[in-house]
């Protein structure tokens, strides 16, 4: 029986990568960068000779259980390229002792809540939002609540079963991804695009970012779009902004989709949905708090930016300061008047071009940003799947080299790290723009 050739190029490509995930997930901080990124352009490398094999197809299912072995490399990792944990545990640790996590300053915690809840002084330590309310949703911290119930004072039990949770997430997106795929008569090794992704690998797995849940939240959405349930596609919906905010973005997207009556009665539902889910944590306060956090967020952190960063620059020159206030107040309205724009002249007759306009939202957004992690461009690339571009592809392979920020203590960013990134992505999508409009292939499912 002769030897297949292409089974073992996979095989020795999923041993080395296997090699490499483990190291990034277990022995590399985020201080190395020479290691780390390194390994990062590793496991690029390899990702883009596989995802570019004509033949990659034909070994679909072999190369989505291998997407799976990767993830379950990082099962009983703690994150070393990320602490968001440390506020999802300390969060988790309030909502399972019965304690409201969006009312409470972690710098301002009561002693007799912080022995109860055992908040400690090194899970303290490790917030970078110590003067911060918490700012994610409900269903991140209906998650993070269970794992500590089930581990009240494990954090390493915390962190596996929180994983877990995201890693079943992601199985069952590939599983929606390749349902849409064959809904759009797309070719279904399109998932690996998404699968195999190193990003989306460490960052959603291994650095326990819950982007992979409002993933499967938002594929659920569409799924139940293309099969005409579209009043049901309204709880998933919001499900995914009850994990992350950033869906709303999309919303306004669904008038042109469907009728004023749907939308009105899909709005109601979200709404109710969403309603539901911050019920047990309901108060006034709560609400002005996790909208000065949120204003916070937007208005007075930075970091990876594009256009932003050009406009300090800017301020810089003529203010003598950064002008990040004024900034962070003008640039959303610049967003809500480029998403009606985008509103206005884009047709939304199938779920296909409502995906497709949704990746131009989420990179009109992206680029206005004050704050764009790494993390986040998973949403955007898995949209991608479904339409021609790739940009988001390239994306996910450059923002990994914003992790040279870390590399001095105080942090401090790279600007021509920035600036590459940047330029790369731009002129890439430019290209396919004009390569679009060139040959006048827009397609139509």
């Amino acid at each position: 029986m002769p030897i297949d050739k292409n089974h073992i190029t996979i095989l020795i490509w999923a041993v080395l990568s296997t090699v490499l995930y483990i190291f990034i997930g277990y022995y590399i901080e985020r201080t190395d960068s020479i290691y780390l990124l390194s390994t990062w352009s590793l496991l690029f490398v390899g990702y883009f000779f596989i995802i570019s094999k004509s033949w990659q197809e034909n070994h679909i299912y072999l190369l989505l259980s291998i997407g799976i072995i990767f993830r379950l490399c990082f099962i009983s990792t703690v994150p070393n390229l990320s602490d968001d944990y440390f506020r999802f545990i300390w969060d988790g640790r309030l909502t399972a002792h019965g304690y409201n996590p969006f009312m409470y300053l972690p710098s301002e915690v009561p002693k007799d809540i912080l022995a109860s809840c055992n908040l400690t002084p090194e899970l303290y330590e490790g917030l970078n939002s110590q003067n911060y309310y918490s700012v994610y949703p409900s269903v991140t911290q209906y998650i993070s609540g269970a794992a500590c119930y089930l581990f009240p004072d494990n954090i390493t039990g915390s962190i596996i079963f929180i994983r877990t949770i995201i890693i079943l997430a992601e199985v069952s997106s590939c599983f929606l991804i390749i349902k849409l795929l064959q809904h759009f008569k797309l070719p279904i090794g399109k998932v690996l695009l998404y699968v195999l992704n190193p990003l989306v690998i460490i960052e959603l797995t291994g650095n326990l970012h819950f982007e992979g849940i409002l993933i499967f939240f938002l594929l659920l959405f569409f799924y139940l779009l293309v099969k005409k349930k579209h009043l049901l596609a309204a709880i998933p919906f919001a499900l995914s902004v009850s994990t992350k905010l950033i869906p709303l973005v999309l919303l306004p997207l669904l008038l042109k989709r469907l009728s004023i009556k749907q939308f009105i009665v899909f709005s109601i539902i979200c709404i109710v949905t969403i309603a539901a889910a911050f019920l047990p944590f309901y108060s006034y306060d709560m609400v002005l708090n996790m909208y000065d956090s949120v204003e916070l967020y937007f208005q007075h952190f930075e970091f990876n930016a594009s256009i932003f960063y050009i406009i300090r620059t800017i301020g810089f020159a003529a203010k003598g300061y950064d002008i990040i206030d004024i900034a962070g107040k003008v640039l959303p309205l610049v967003f809500i008047a480029g998403l009606l724009v985008l509103l206005i002249k884009s047709k939304i007759h199938t779920e296909v071009q409502l995906i497709h306009t949704s990746v131009y939202a989420l990179f009109i957004y992206y680029a206005l940003a004050l704050v764009v992690h790494p993390w986040y461009i998973s949403l955007l690339l898995v949209l991608s799947i479904f339409t021609q571009y790739r940009f988001a592809i390239l994306w996910t392979a450059l923002i990994g080299f914003t992790y040279i920020t870390y590399h001095t203590v105080p942090y401090k960013e790279n600007y021509w790290v920035v600036f590459i990134e940047y330029t790369c992505v731009f002129a890439f999508l430019c290209f396919e723009l004009w390569q679009q409009r060139k040959a006048n292939t827009i397609q139509v499912y």
